[in-house]
Order: structure tokens, then sequence, then C-alpha cells
């Protein structure tokens, strides 16, 4: 009776293993380097001027004017 059951399940589990070890090892690799967004860019900094941007008497212009050069 157990002679089935090892025969039948453990080249699944053997294989399943192997996938799940491979997914893991992909996923440490992609992930290893961090992104540098734009909004924490140094050379950005001097354009983010919240205060001007919530100041503005045009409502509609207020995101324009936060992240684009004037």
């Amino acid at each position: 009776m157990w002679d089935k059951f090892y025969v039948t399940e453990l080249p699944g589990m053997n294989a399943t293993f192997r996938f799940v070890l491979i997914c893991l090892l992909l996923t440490g690799n992609s992930m290893a380097n961090p992104e540098i967004r734009i909004d924490d860019a140094p050379e950005y900094e001097q354009w983010q001027d919240i205060n001007k941007a919530l100041q503005n008497s045009d409502s509609l212009s207020w995101m324009y004017l936060r992240t684009l050069p004037t």
C-alpha cells in the first residue's frame, strides 16, 4: 500500500520543491536593487515647491506647478 504512495508522490514533491526554490532565488535577484523615485531625486528638488503650488489662484494648475519647472 505505501509503495504506491512513494512512487507516485515523491517525483511530484521533488518537482514542486525545485520550482519553489527557483522562484525564490529569482525573486531575491530581481528585488535586490531599490529604485530611486523621481520625487526623491536631488536634481528635482528645486521644482518641488508645494507651498507655491497650493497658493496659486488657479485651482486646476496646482499639479503642473508642483511637478514641472516654471
